[in-house]
């Protein structure tokens, strides 16, 4: 319940920030009551910035980090935020051929329009919506230190000097008898045992450098249980330091990685609808001359339907225009695939090179990957997202090992990471790595530079057959 609030807060939060973004850069054009470009400019347009805008403000830590840190910390991070989604913005307007509907005064103007309005709700507004949620018992901080170093009892007085309302010590857990004994609430062996009981939602890793083994253990425990989950600042060694945060002006290294990530899926999905949408109008004419092509070179349906592994292992009806032949037996391809998966070699591809099976206008379709154009309806229906894993088909998830069936925790995509760094050309275990490291590291931003890489790719034909 705590999480699921949580991110209603932070979906309004977000909301605040989308309609200041979007009315500071449109009021230029309204007070000039300059309306001559055609829509698809304003789609476009507004489509790079909220991209860009919100790229910085997740990378900033918007919407788990500013209500945690002082407000000098809140005013230059939007100031440096705000001038960085400006300067971007201002160098594509410049260099994009007038495929943005900004000029460069309209863009100063919406500068200061923007970085006033934010401000505002970040000094004054942020903070009643959040003082509210407190009141109401939500998101709540109920901390736990754990370990018993010399620093436990300073984080504890520092705990204990924190906004009541919202940061609450549970006690601590692994300490020994000495100077706090009346917080220690358990040992280390009871770790799970003792967050369901005492409800902890956030745990602060005290232990020493040479017990790295229980660390790392304590790390996946709380991940598990979707705790956050902070070390303080003497482990820079075992953990990049770029990850350094503050909670609420303490030194400490945040190694929650799910953190507030309902909020960034909510917008893939969002964008994933915008994009779908955009692509079924522009290519509809393109996709109903490739329907006429298809009926006309071969007899059959237009549309190939076939049944595939979604998240979780899934199953939905997976769309794509028909490239073979209607009659064609399709236990060739699952015996191909049995043995690409199996045998790893290295001179093998994902998909069957001069398959006999494909028509001529198939082939052509499968070069420039157009048989996949109706994929963008299993997008729109929440089958399947923009950027994910190649959807999996049942016969050869059933030879998976444990470790491939990683890929099956996300959507599948149209285009994702292995497309872009290698499409067929890559044994299967290398494929489903690239697939691991995609899941592991996703965000808004890397979704966007793969949708970039792919049309390279596509164009160039890379890995197509």
């Amino acid at each position: 319940m705590i999480n699921k609030i949580s991110f209603s807060k932070r979906f309004i939060l977000f909301c605040l920030d989308w309609l200041i973004l979007n009315i500071s850069f449109l009021l230029p054009n309204i007070f000039k009551s300059n309306f001559s470009f055609p829509f698809g400019y304003y789609f476009f347009s507004f489509f790079i910035l909220n991209t860009i805008a919100f790229s910085i403000f997740f990378y900033e830590s918007f919407y788990s980090r500013l209500e945690n840190i002082p407000n000098s910390e809140i005013v230059y991070t939007v100031l440096k935020s705000t001038f960085i989604i400006t300067l971007i913005i201002d160098f594509i307007a410049t260099f994009n051929f007038h495929l943005l509907i900004f000029n460069k005064i309209d863009i100063i103007y919406s500068f200061f329009i923007f970085t006033a309005l934010i401000l505002f709700e970040k000094l004054y507004v942020a903070p009643l919506i959040i003082a509210f949620y407190l009141r109401k018992g939500i998101d709540i901080c109920r901390i736990a230190i754990v370990g018993n170093t010399k620093k436990t009892r300073y984080i504890i007085d520092y705990i204990k000097s924190l906004d009541k309302n919202k940061f609450i010590l549970q006690g601590v857990i692994g300490g020994k008898k000495g100077g706090y004994d009346e917080h220690i609430i358990g040992a280390l062996e009871n770790f799970d045992k003792i967050i369901n009981e005492y409800n902890i939602n956030t745990g602060i890793i005290t232990l020493d450098r040479n017990e790295e083994e229980n660390i790392l253990k304590l790390i996946t425990k709380c991940r598990n249980n979707n705790i956050s989950v902070y070390l303080i600042s003497d482990f820079f060694d075992i953990v990049d330091n770029r990850n350094t945060k503050s909670l609420s002006g303490l030194p400490i290294i945040n190694l929650t990685s799910d953190s507030g990530k309902n909020i960034y899926l909510a917008i893939k999905r969002i964008s994933d609808i915008l994009i779908s949408l955009f692509c079924i109008i522009m290519l509809s004419p393109l996709m109903i001359l490739i329907s006429y092509l298809i009926k006309l070179n071969s007899k059959g349906p237009v549309i190939f339907k076939q049944e595939r592994m979604g998240k979780d292992g899934k199953p939905f009806v997976m769309y794509k225009f028909r490239s073979m032949f209607s009659d064609s037996i399709h236990i060739t391809h699952k015996q191909y695939i049995e043995k690409f998966i199996l045998e790893q070699n290295d001179d093998s591809v994902y998909k069957i090179n001069g398959d006999p099976r494909i028509t001529k206008i198939g082939r052509i379709l499968r070069e420039t990957s157009l048989d996949e154009l109706p994929q963008l309806f299993n997008v729109l229906k929440g089958n399947m997202s923009i950027i994910g894993p190649r959807p999996a088909i049942g016969y050869e998830v059933s030879i998976y090992k444990d470790w491939h069936k990683k890929r099956l925790r996300v959507k599948p995509g149209i285009t994702g990471f292995w497309q872009i760094n290698g499409r067929s050309k890559v044994k299967f275990d290398d494929m489903v790595i690239l697939d691991i490291y995609y899941i592991e590291n996703w965000s808004l931003l890397l979704d966007f530079i793969i949708l970039l890489k792919t049309i390279p790719v596509v164009i160039g034909k890379e890995g197509a057959y």
